[in-house]
C-alpha cells in the first residue's frame, strides 16, 4: 500500500530535525526510504491532467493546488496533509473515488482521517 500525499508546504517543516543532532536531511532520507521499500510513486502530470471527476466540482483553493487535489484522488489511500485550509476543505468535500472518502487534514497522522 502506498503511504500518504503530503503537500511541499507541509514538507518544508521537515527539513531541519528539532533535535540538532543529526546532520541528515531528513525529508532526503525518508525519500530514499520510500524509494527502496517502493512506497514512492511518482505521478505524471499526464495522469493528473486526465482525472475529470472533477470537472463540475467548484474548488475554492488556488488553481496551482488544484493538482495536489488530485493527486490525492488518484492515491491509494486518498489521504492529504496539506497546510492550506481551503485546499485541505476541498478534498474532504469531494465525494467518494473508487470507492473511498478522500481525507484530508492539517497535522499528519495520527488523529488525522482515523
Amino acid at each position: 500500500m502506498k503511504d500518504v500525499v503530503v503537500d511541499a508546504s507541509v514538507m518544508r517543516l521537515y527539513d531541519q530535525p528539532k533535535d540538532g543532532r543529526s546532520g541528515r536531511e531528513p525529508i532526503w532520507v525518508l525519500l530514499n526510504e520510500l524509494s527502496r521499500s517502493g512506497r514512492y510513486t511518482v505521478v505524471p502530470n499526464a495522469k493528473l491532467n486526465a482525472f475529470k471527476r472533477d470537472t463540475h466540482f467548484r474548488y475554492t483553493c488556488n488553481r496551482s493546488d488544484i493538482p495536489h487535489a488530485r493527486l490525492a484522488f488518484l492515491s491509494s489511500r486518498k489521504h492529504l496533509v496539506a497546510l492550506d485550509r481551503k485546499l485541505v476543505s476541498d478534498v474532504r468535500r469531494f465525494p467518494r473515488v473508487d470507492g473511498s472518502k478522500p481525507c484530508a487534514c492539517r497535522r499528519p497522522p495520527p488523529g488525522c482521517c482515523e
